[in-house]
C-alpha cells in the first residue's frame, strides 16, 4: 500500500510540475487563464523554481519506495505520463489548467 501511495503522489507531483512549466510560457497561460494577466517575471521564476523542487522531489519517492532500480525507471515513466498528459490537456481542455493558473497568482 506505500508503494501505490508512493507511486500516486511521485505521478502527482510529476504531472503538476509540468503543468505548471507548461502554464510559465505566455502561449499557455494565455489559452489555460485568457482572463487573468500573465504574471510577473519574478512571480515566473518562483513558478519554475515550485516545478523544478516538485519534479526533484517525484524520485526520491519512487527511491524511496521501489529501490533505485525501478525506482529511477519509474520516475521516468511518471515524468513521461505527467508531460504527455499536461500536452493533451492543453491541446484539448485548456480551461481545465485555469484553476492552477488562479492558484499560482495567488500563491506565488
Amino acid at each position: 500500500m506505500a508503494e501505490l501511495l508512493s507511486t500516486v503522489a511521485a505521478l502527482a507531483m510529476c504531472g503538476v510540475a509540468c503543468a505548471l512549466l507548461a502554464l510559465s510560457q505566455r502561449e499557455h497561460w494565455a489559452a489555460a487563464a485568457n482572463l487573468l494577466p500573465y504574471p510577473a517575471l519574478q512571480t515566473v521564476c518562483r513558478i519554475r523554481v515550485v516545478a523544478s523542487v516538485l519534479l526533484a522531489a517525484a524520485p526520491v519517492s519512487c527511491v524511496a519506495a521501489h529501490g533505485a532500480g525501478f525506482g529511477l525507471l519509474l520516475w521516468m515513466l511518471l515524468l513521461a505520463t505527467g508531460g504527455l498528459a499536461t500536452a493533451f490537456v492543453l491541446a484539448w481542455r485548456p480551461r481545465w489548467l485555469a484553476s492552477l493558473a488562479f492558484f499560482m497568482c495567488d500563491i506565488v
